[in-house]
């Protein structure tokens, strides 16, 4: 501890010094920053089956139904387009046509990837509600 120099030489200088503590508590943050990540993405999950105990509602007319076979064939309202097609004919839609809901039917062999390129074109056209129809399991 220091003493102060002048004419209170009897009185000791009490002083916390908190850089020592801030230093520790920087060092924590960053490692819980580092293995945060990494704790999350190490679960191998298997996604349960299950039935929907809801009562089905009819679809609205005023959706956008579209449809994805097994070949990434696209149809919207019926119509065959390609994925190149897609972008251009959702931005040919009006504003009150891309407030629809957008119910996607897919083929269950379609790769995730291609569900997200096909979730993302609707999105960057302007529309909000995206959703997947799915077949209830029987029991």
């Amino acid at each position: 501890m220091r003493r102060r120099s002048n004419r209170q030489q009897d009185e000791l200088l009490a002083e916390i010094n908190v850089t020592p503590f801030v230093d520790v508590l920087l060092v924590l943050l960053v490692v819980f920053m580092i293995t945060a990540p990494l704790l999350t993405h190490s679960l191998s999950l298997e996604l349960p089956e299950g039935n929907l105990n809801e009562p089905e509602k009819a679809r609205p007319q005023e959706s956008l139904l579209v449809e994805v076979d097994a070949q990434r064939t696209i149809a919207v309202e019926k119509q065959p387009l390609r994925m190149d097609q897609l972008s251009n004919y959702l931005s040919q839609l009006s504003e009150d046509q891309r407030q629809r809901p957008v119910h996607l039917l897919m083929d269950r062999s379609i790769p995730h990837e291609f569900l997200i390129q096909l979730m993302l074109v609707f999105r960057n056209s302007g529309f909000q509600q995206i959703g997947l129809v799915f077949e209830e399991k029987g029991n």
